[in-house]
């Protein structure tokens, strides 16, 4: 019992308790009428928690009125609802341009981090563009919703491909404006030959190599029992090199016809080319007849076509690739693959190959599905060129899906409205087609791309 006593009476000799509150000092004295708590000495201070930054950005859930010393900026800070800390003696704010990533260098975001508020909520924050070092505020400017510290990210706007661009991240406190450090950046070119034919493109100055896509137009499906024609014959290289001011022939293929009658088959489509790299056209898918296109085999092409089946009870093999590979130093840059075989007795065609991945073959009475394409994202997002088309279906219940890349669906039978094509501009096969409803499907044209910075 004596501890606590002597406690307590310890205690009398600095607090004064009164209705006015409580004042913690010398004995004798009562706190002033307007506290709830009055420290008084003429020799010491009051000594707050001291806190950095980042101790201080760890409190979880502070309440309005907190207060500490910040060892950062050397000053007093307190909590404010909706503003964040701040402190009676701010300093600028502490910025950094994190990263700038987008879509293939096509589109461009940014993202940023507010590092320190220097005491004083960041009001404003955001990107400034130029196409001049050091931009600022008084140029393009990306501004972010919210403010505070933290990171945060834009998407910049549209800008004219082939300039170098130079950007910065700022913040706005109530001591003003602060800038990261710089970077630069440039929009890619793009350049996309869609029309069938001869065409010439000139290398700019400064361009000493570019990411280039080539894909041949795809075979065209088979009539009667059709197997799908094969995709284009694609060429992918990431970096091919160029010479500045060369001039290089380009040539883009169609797509082959589809076949009409069973004497009258489907085509291969037509190569395309850049300089002295060629994507060979797609093969065509086969025909039923006896006598025609090696007992109805699928045509050999930059992807072969699919097989048929025939009146012989005759399984036509699908047809083989015969795109070129590697053209000197640029190492397996050639895609193609062969068509799938065709069924006889319960009739179905086999699907075209694909740039990706072969064709797949016929079961009884369900056409093979053409193969995929080959996925590249050379115009800023993924896309597949030259899947191959799908093979003849038995029944007209459904149809038989081309490969993923522009591969026209096969039909089943009676079905003269269903789309078999193949896509334009992807090098795609025409479907097959089970009977006399209507020809094979035409190929897909080809393209050529050229992507550089």
């Amino acid at each position: 019992m004596k501890t606590p006593l002597l406690f307590i009476v310890l205690l009398a000799g600095f607090f004064q308790a009164s209705a006015q509150g409580v004042l913690i000092g010398n004995s004798g004295q009562t706190a002033d009428s307007s506290a709830v708590l009055e420290l008084r000495d003429t020799l010491r201070g009051f000594l707050p928690p001291r806190l950095n930054t980042v101790q201080r950005n760890g409190i979880s859930n502070p309440k309005a009125g907190l207060t500490i010393f910040n060892t950062d900026i050397q000053c007093l800070e307190f909590y404010r609802t909706g503003f964040g800390w701040y402190s009676p003696c701010p300093q600028a704010p502490q910025i950094s341009l994190d990263s700038l990533f987008g879509s293939s260098g096509f589109s461009r975001n940014a993202a940023a981090n507010v590092t320190f508020d220097g005491g004083s909520y960041v009001t404003q924050r955001g990107f400034c563009l130029s196409a001049l070092p050091l931009p600022d505020i008084n140029d393009t400017v990306v501004l972010v919703s919210g403010g505070g510290i933290g990171t945060f990210t834009a998407l910049l706007p549209n800008l004219p491909n082939g300039i170098w661009f130079y950007i910065r991240a700022y913040a706005i406190n109530s001591i003003g404006v602060t800038y990261s450090s710089v970077d630069s950046f440039k929009i890619r070119t793009l350049v996309q030959f869609a029309n069938t034919g001869s065409q010439t493109w000139i290398c700019p100055a400064g361009v000493d190599r570019v990411e280039l896509l080539v894909v041949a137009g795809g075979g065209g499906g088979g009539f009667q029992v059709g197997g799908g024609g094969g995709g284009g014959g694609l060429v992918y290289i990431p970096k091919y090199g160029v010479t500045p001011g060369q001039s290089y022939t380009v040539v883009v293929g169609a797509g082959g016809a589809g076949a009409v009658s069973e004497p009258n088959m489907a085509q291969n489509g037509v190569n395309s080319s850049f300089g002295t790299l060629l994507a060979t056209g797609g093969g065509r898918g086969s025909n039923w007849n006896m006598s025609v296109n090696n007992g109805g085999n699928g045509w050999p092409g930059g992807s072969g076509g699919g097989g048929s089946g025939n009146s012989n009870n005759f399984n036509g093999a699908g047809g083989t690739s015969t795109q070129q590979v590697s053209f000197g130093q640029y190492q397996n840059v050639g895609k193609g693959h062969s068509g799938g075989n065709g069924w006889a007795n319960q009739w179905a065609g086999g699907g075209g190959g694909g740039a990706a991945g072969p064709g797949m073959n016929a079961t009884p009475a369900v056409g093979g599905v053409g193969g995929p394409g080959f996925s590249c994202s050379i115009t800023g997002s993924p896309k597949h060129y030259a899947g191959g088309g799908g093979g003849c279906n038995d029944s007209s219940g459904f149809l038989v899906s081309g490969g993923i890349g522009g591969g026209g669906s096969g039909t089943g039978n009676g079905n003269p409205g269903a789309p078999k094509n193949g896509q334009a501009n992807t090098g795609g096969g025409g479907g097959g087609v089970r009977d006399t409803s209507g020809p094979g499907g035409a190929g897909g044209s080809g393209i050529v791309i050229l992507a550089y910075q």
